[in-house]
């Protein structure tokens, strides 16, 4: 209900509310206009406070020692779109109707079982069907030419053509159009479905790094240096720089199955997650949305639910391409927020690495 902007019911029993925060839960699974957003995402907090006094009668004094904090999420995967393949409205153009249809059926992913594992398998091997089948199509035609050049010519014939009815090339060029068409469904698909899987998985992902500065022995004045005990002074990197210069871990444990549909849940969180490794964070102050959007990117997306993140931009970048794709999610976070949580290693455009 908060994802779609509607009043919350004050009568609505605590355990089910979903406000302030947006949450959309595992009931939205199937909702297209949701698929890209992280659903059942909760994030759990423990904080031990030492407790003490000065030996006199008067106030106690309160100082965290430990925080500790846990993101539990549904598996980053597109339920949409499904697991369990299905019937394609695509037909077969040509006339050699069995085999179009089967290898149709073979290189488009309305017919594959599984998640985004299988369907890039699948991807790539149909890929190279279709290259097969360009490659039989020229030789086939070069074969014709050739026997056409042994034989007389006909006077007010052309060698230039192939005949309408010949059969071997006449087969090809059908199979090659259904292979390419297979293709390019496939490839839409899983382009889409990455898509909502990165998504899923980089708001989760932000969601716990966001979480971490909520870590007063981590981020506060007296925060405790990486590798020394509590309460214990000495050397050591200071959490803050340590993200900073290493990048920031993300650990994903997942409780499904490796059968039915979990399994192909699995194989789309996997794709998903692993996506993280082109992202960086980088953290700025901000009242309000910026006066312009980045090169490359589709703008800031406001986040007016959320009473310390202004908004978020993805910014991709100019030279990466293919495998060497990497993205800057900028995030808005409001001025007293900012200046009370984020350490100074982490202002002024520092950029935190994800690593899952």
């Amino acid at each position: 209900e908060a994802l779609k902007g509607r009043p919350a019911d004050p009568d609505q029993p605590a355990h089910q509310r979903k406000d302030p925060r947006p949450f959309r839960p595992s009931s939205s699974r199937m909702d297209p206009e949701l698929s890209a957003i992280g659903f059942n995402v909760h994030v759990h907090a423990l904080s031990l406070i030492d407790v003490t006094s000065a030996g006199a009668p008067g106030p106690l004094q309160a100082r965290p020692t430990a925080f500790f904090h846990n993101v539990t999420c549904g598996a980053p995967s597109d339920h949409h779109r499904g697991f369990g393949g299905g019937s394609s409205n695509n037909s077969s153009s040509g006339t050699d109707g069995s085999a179009a249809a089967a290898m149709l059926q073979q290189s488009t992913s309305l017919g594959v079982q599984g998640g985004l594992r299988r369907l890039e398998s699948t991807h790539q091997s149909s890929l190279r069907r279709l290259r097969d089948l360009q490659t039989d199509l020229i030789r086939a035609v070069f074969a014709h030419f050739g026997e056409s050049a042994k034989r007389p010519q006909i006077p007010g014939s052309s060698r230039r053509h192939v005949p309408h009815d010949h059969a071997e090339v006449r087969r090809l060029q059908w199979a090659v159009v259904d292979a390419a068409q297979g293709l390019h469904s496939l490839t839409w698909d899983v382009a889409v479905r990455r898509a909502n899987c990165f998504s899923q998985a980089l708001g989760i992902g932000l969601t716990s790094y966001l979480s971490s500065l909520s870590d007063a022995t981590r981020v506060g004045p007296g925060a405790r240096p990486v590798g020394t005990a509590y309460n214990a002074g000495g050397g050591g990197l200071a959490w803050a720089d340590l993200v900073r210069t290493r990048g920031y871990l993300l650990s994903f444990e997942g409780l499904l199955s490796a059968a039915g549909k979990e399994l192909g849940m699995i194989e789309d969180a996997s794709v998903g997650i692993a996506m993280l490794r082109m992202v960086s964070v980088v953290l700025v102050s901000a009242t309000g949305l910026p006066s312009s959007s980045k090169s490359g990117s589709s703008g800031p997306i406001p986040s007016p639910l959320s009473p310390y993140v202004r908004y978020v931009e993805l910014v991709p970048s100019p030279s990466g391409v293919g495998s060497k794709t990497r993205y800057q999610l900028e995030v808005g976070l409001d001025p007293g927020y900012y200046a009370q949580r984020v350490p100074l290693s982490l202002r002024d455009g520092t950029e935190v690495r994800f690593y899952p």
